[in-house]
């Protein structure tokens, strides 16, 4: 999921870069030595999950190659608040992928920082290190949760009860496991939500994440479905929101970036560093 999420961070680059040189008249632009290499970070840690993982890669070097994978290798990784630090190592079999060794549950009002160094990713010969802080959202049980086939949009409708807490304004992430495997993995597939209009209310039996077959997410008969909704920051459902409006098939090419894209990354570097608390339930589906 990470790398999908990379691959995707890479295409917004690309358009970015585009829009800013269509409107030069006569100028040759020679993509391959205009186009400096940055760092993209992608993480995605839960309170539910015990090990934790980072996500590094780079941007295009080329035009032609840039959903190619370009993972970052022997980067020095780790995680700190007040009390703790916590060291993530690389999966030697899936280069750039760095996890945690010991059990890390992150907890809600502390401030976590993530540090990445020892890269050089401009490969000038000055090591780098980027950094950034976040918090953890703040999510709402699922009191039940249902399916249903909806033969006007061809597709599965998955529908939570639950209370919206009213304390707080929060946002949401709503994401949906197969068999214990994430179906809903690419950012057209994420919902988001904020609390806008439905902030301390009770939800019976809404609408929250929809299963399209024509993109594959087709379910069977006692397929264990499960729904997760995540608290997630102000911050991180921004920068969901301006990925998924960038992204959208309704925007023409050339009218460019209709938002300014930045994460949590320092140096301005691309992607983003979440902690998301979460609620799950799970049904067996019996088609109707």
């Amino acid at each position: 999921m990470g790398q999908k999420i990379i691959i995707l961070l890479k295409k917004i680059l690309i358009i970015l870069f585009i829009f800013e040189y269509s409107c030069k008249e006569e100028e040759i632009i020679n993509l391959d030595n205009n186009i400096e290499k940055q760092l993209v970070v992608f993480s995605e840690m839960t309170d539910k999950d015990t090990i934790q993982f980072v996500y590094l890669s780079t941007t295009f070097s080329e035009f032609s190659d840039y959903e190619e994978n370009n993972p970052v290798s022997n980067a020095n990784v780790y995680i700190y608040n007040q009390n703790d630090t916590i060291t993530l190592l690389e999966n030697p079999n899936e280069k750039g992928t760095y996890y945690t060794t010991n059990t890390f549950i992150p907890k809600q009002n502390i401030t976590y920082t993530l540090v990445i160094g020892n890269v050089d990713i401009n490969n000038d010969g000055i090591i780098e290190t980027y950094s950034a802080n976040t918090t953890m959202g703040k999510t709402m049980d699922i009191e039940s949760m249902n399916i249903y086939y909806d033969n006007n949009k061809d597709g599965w409708n998955i529908c939570m009860t639950g209370n919206e807490p009213g304390e707080t304004k929060n946002y949401y992430l709503f994401r949906v496991y197969k068999n214990d495997t994430l179906i809903t993995k690419k950012i057209t597939d994420y919902r988001i939500s904020n609390d806008e209009y439905y902030n301390g209310s009770e939800l019976e039996n809404v609408i929250v994440q929809f299963l399209d077959e024509d993109e594959g997410q087709i379910i069977k008969n006692n397929d264990i479905i499960t729904l997760e909704v995540a608290g997630i920051t102000q911050g991180y459902y921004q920068f969901l929101h301006n990925i998924k409006e960038e992204t959208d098939d309704d925007i023409a090419f050339f009218q460019g970036p209709s938002a300014q894209i930045s994460g949590n990354i320092s140096n301005n570097t691309p992607g983003y560093f979440a902690i998301m608390s979460v609620s799950r339930e799970s049904c067996i589906y019996i088609g109707d």
